[in-house]
């Protein structure tokens, strides 16, 4: 099984994220939703079989490398201000990094 990190609970995470679990039994995915408010990303995941919501931070190193570690893929669903810190800890790690693009 593969496995997702998707790091932000936004409100546009939500479409992403219903997407992925809905397509998670058929293409194999598990995904892991990461956010400093573990309520929000608990909600999204809705108890779906393949997800799983947990809380997050960071700038918590030990934590967030953790977690990177643990996956294969990460999607930075945060500000584009901090991408290079989880594009960082990405070619440490050699893990696959998908960030959403800048709107402008």
């Amino acid at each position: 099984m593969r496995t997702i990190l998707i790091i932000g609970a936004g409100k546009s995470t939500a479409y992403l994220v219903k997407y992925l679990l809905d397509k998670s039994v058929a293409a194999q995915l598990h995904i892991t939703l990461a956010d400093k408010n573990i309520d929000f990303a608990t909600n999204l995941i809705a108890h779906h079989p393949n997800g799983n919501a947990i809380a997050f931070d960071l700038f918590d190193e030990h934590k967030s490398t953790k977690e990177i570690t643990q996956h294969a893929i990460v999607y930075s669903r945060l500000p584009a201000r901090v991408h290079i810190e989880v594009a960082t800890a990405c070619l440490t790690f050699n893990k696959k990094l998908c960030t959403q693009p800048p709107c402008t």
